[in-house]
């Protein structure tokens, strides 16, 4: 299977490699998958007490759809801005998106204690409001447009793949997301530098990371006993191949960036290869970082950054 592994990272600095991917990557098309994301961010979000809901939001890497984002303006936002390394979105995609995760809101408003409304940044009778039919229609606008509504009541934005810091207005978000991405990104003191431009004082960020071998190796862990000629090998110029970067390090990078840690919930895996099969660079990674397969991390930039954070201004995922 490895020889396979570095074929395919061979073969992305051919001209196929030039072929756009498929558009309808993974399940980010899909109504209750992008639910799913919304309904885990809120609730964990919510958990810390927080009552304010977030007018302003940034989806880093929403794939097929904007489907996530747009839940966060059904359900009280008015502004979102989506960012990605390729445009696979489309505004047809978006609509039939938006339809589905209508009937799932209102389906979860038809469950008995759903959780999803058991705080006070969210509840049951305030989301019946949110649901009314003008109200949708002027976001289906939006989104067909692709822009603002047509009375400015929502703003629903979309860039890729050519994007800077001055994409974004400074201090102009008010929620930033991410559904395994971060894992994907070479330059995160370039993108915490970034967000950290973009959220308003005291806003938060929300990231579920995912530290398997994203498929490069047989154990799930087993891309930290590769080596890093190796590894260069098999990743050859694809975008979508794990950075490597253990918890820790993201963690680090992410308080040097001047961001509070907020929650960190970190879920464990019992390690898939032996202390000694690891590559020279991980051999002193803590057992902690070993077995951490994925995490939840909420940070907030505080209400008063001590310093301007500068970065490059490309922010693209690791080519």
């Amino acid at each position: 299977m490895m020889w396979k592994r570095i074929l395919g990272g061979l073969l992305s600095y051919t001209p196929i490699a030039r072929l756009r991917p498929d558009p309808n990557c993974g399940e980010t098309a899909n109504a209750d998958y992008c639910f799913s994301i919304f309904r885990g961010h809120l609730i964990n979000f919510a958990k810390q007490g927080i009552t304010a809901f977030p007018e302003s939001i940034l989806e880093l890497g929403c794939g097929a759809s904007q489907g996530a984002g747009l839940a966060w303006l059904i359900a009280g936002s008015r502004r979102l801005h989506s960012l990605d390394v390729y445009r696979y979105a489309t505004s047809e995609r978006n609509l039939a998106v938006f339809d589905g995760l209508v009937k799932r809101f209102r389906s979860a408003l038809d469950s008995a204690d759903d959780p999803l409304f058991s705080s006070p940044i969210l509840t049951g009778g305030r989301m019946r409001m949110l649901l009314d039919s003008n109200r949708l229609d002027l976001l289906r606008e939006a989104i067909r447009a692709g822009g603002d509504a047509p009375d400015g009541a929502f703003l629903v934005r979309y860039t890729a793949p050519d994007y800077t810091r001055d994409t974004l207005e400074p201090d102009s978000v008010d929620f930033a997301f991410s559904q395994v991405v971060l894992q994907h990104v070479d330059d995160l003191a370039g993108l915490f530098a970034n967000l950290h431009g973009w959220l308003k004082p005291g806003g938060f960020m929300s990231h579920w990371i995912d530290f398997s071998s994203l498929g490069t190796s047989e154990a799930w862990n087993g891309h930290w006993a590769l080596s890093d000629g190796m590894y260069k090998l098999m990743r050859g110029k694809r975008l979508y191949l794990t950075n490597r970067l253990p918890h820790s390090e993201i963690v680090r990078i992410m308080k040097e960036c001047d961001f509070e840690l907020v929650a960190d919930e970190r879920q464990i895996k019992p390690s898939g290869i032996k202390r000694e099969q690891l590559a020279d660079r991980y051999r002193s990674i803590s057992e902690e970082d070993l077995t951490t397969f994925a995490s939840w991390i909420l940070a907030r930039k505080p209400l008063k950054a001590p310093e301007q954070i500068h970065a490059d201004d490309s922010i693209a995922a690791s080519p």
